[in-house]
């Protein structure tokens, strides 16, 4: 071969890396904009004040009345352990009722301080209740968290009003509360596990107004 048609070849060859390189910086420069944009989205649950999923079972899963005798509380705070008693109940998981004196649910069964929360709420009830392998995280739509999370509602009342008893609930809550701790980005105070919002504000029961804005 000429040495006219080698440095030919070698300058086509360095112009070929030198286009992989480009290709690569720019894939790199896509990659690492993208994770910097998933990082700010998945702390956009809970920036805001008291995240508000505002799905159609907002107004049934109200409190009941705002008072120590309806809402759980650790010193005068909600946690994640807080049960309530909530306006309706959709007994059997098929008709909205008048709650009774005895009717108590989890708070996160109807309400999460952040997206990320809900979201992971409904991955483990979905694989407690078996319902498949889709998952959620804070890039899925609102309206597909709500329906996902009236489906176990749903399915937890009929299990309910199956068994006669919430002490199988409480397990599960428990065990998802403890499971949650894995996950920095859930806000809770180390010590007593006061829910807080977005602002590190803790939901105290005797602010009724702040309470109120919930569901």
């Amino acid at each position: 071969m000429k040495k006219g048609q080698l440095s030919f070849l070698r300058k086509k060859l360095l112009l070929s890396i030198a286009t992989c390189a480009v290709v690569v910086a720019t894939l790199f420069g896509i990659g690492l904009i993208l994770s910097i944009s998933n990082s700010k989205a998945e702390t956009s649950g809970i920036v805001k004040p008291a995240y508000n999923p505002n799905n159609d079972y907002a107004a049934k899963n109200s409190f009941y009345k705002i008072d120590k005798q309806n809402i759980s509380t650790v010193d005068g705070y909600l946690t994640f352990n807080t049960w309530y008693r909530p306006k309706m109940i959709l007994r059997n998981g098929q008709k909205w009722e008048k709650s009774t004196e005895h009717d108590r649910r989890p708070i996160l069964m109807a309400w999460w301080p952040s997206k990320r929360l809900e979201t992971q709420y409904i991955n483990f009830m979905n694989e407690y209740f078996d319902y498949g392998d889709d998952t959620y995280d804070i890039t899925s739509s609102q309206s597909d968290l709500n329906a996902a999370t009236q489906v176990i509602q749903k399915e937890i009342e009929m299990r309910i009003t199956q068994t006669k008893s919430t002490k199988w609930l409480k397990a599960i809550i428990q065990e998802f509360i403890q499971d949650q701790s894995q996950y920095s980005l859930v806000k809770r105070d180390e010590k007593s596990n006061k829910l807080v919002d977005g602002q590190h504000k803790r939901f105290k029961i005797s602010d009724v107004e702040r309470l109120n804005k919930i569901f």
